[in-house]
């Protein structure tokens, strides 16, 4: 599990990823670039110059940026300016952190992506492995607190059903109880219904797997915009 510095101020922003600590710099002309901390000192952070195609890329002193990472398992983005190096500072890019944002609040930015969904009967006294499967889909988008899945077949709105979706990876399988919003019928479609649902009764624990799902599905959706994958 990564780490995180305590901050002693309350009104200080927090928290800061650890020295060796992995991080993604962001909102770059030339697209997200990895690199790791080396030093925190109060607000400013050394990291290691990032490198792109085994070249030092050399961002300029004033450039804004965010720093995406993990910090005890949350995924957290840092506002940051870069600034220079004091006579005392290690050589390295030194940035000044100004702000940062736990992703958890950004529970309802949904993201694109295709997901194998299914939707369950919800029933207390059923077992999840012997539960009817309603329906089958194929997600549009998701987000922590809702999803647009498409279906060959309506359900009805405002009905309660378990939503598995097949996320793959680290996270494997989420289950969470949702609520049918709104259903949408698109008659040349080859799955013609899309369904609107939320997740008014989320837990914490699936709402972080979530988010750290869509954290990461961000990361590769801005890496192959820019042909970085």
């Amino acid at each position: 599990m990564t780490l995180f510095l305590a901050r002693r101020d309350p009104n200080s922003p927090g928290p800061l990823p650890l020295p060796g600590t992995e991080v993604w710099l962001e909102d770059l002309p030339m697209g997200p670039l990895g690199t790791t901390v080396g030093e925190i000192r109060d607000l400013r952070v050394r990291l290691d110059p990032p490198r792109l195609g085994g070249n030092e890329v050399k961002i300029p002193t004033g450039r804004d940026l965010a720093i995406t990472y993990s910090a005890g398992e949350i995924p957290c983005e840092a506002r940051a300016r870069v600034v220079a190096a004091d006579a005392d500072d290690a050589a390295g890019l030194w940035v000044e952190v100004r702000s940062v944002e736990r992703m958890q609040r950004r529970s309802a930015v949904r993201v694109p992506v295709q997901l194998i969904a299914r939707l369950v009967a919800d029933a207390a006294d059923e077992d999840s492995a012997a539960a009817e499967v309603l329906e089958s889909g194929i997600t549009e988008d998701l987000s922590a607190s809702g999803v647009l899945v498409r279906l060959s077949d309506p359900v009805a709105v405002g009905s309660r059903v378990r939503l598995m979706i097949h996320c793959g990876g680290d996270v494997g399988d989420v289950e969470v109880v949702a609520t049918v919003v709104r259903v949408d019928h698109e008659e040349r479609a080859a799955r013609p219904y899309r369904a609107a649902l939320t997740f008014p009764d989320i837990d914490r624990l699936t709402e972080s797997q979530l988010v750290r799902f869509l954290f990461e599905r961000q990361r590769v959706l801005r890496r192959r915009a820019i042909g970085a994958e």
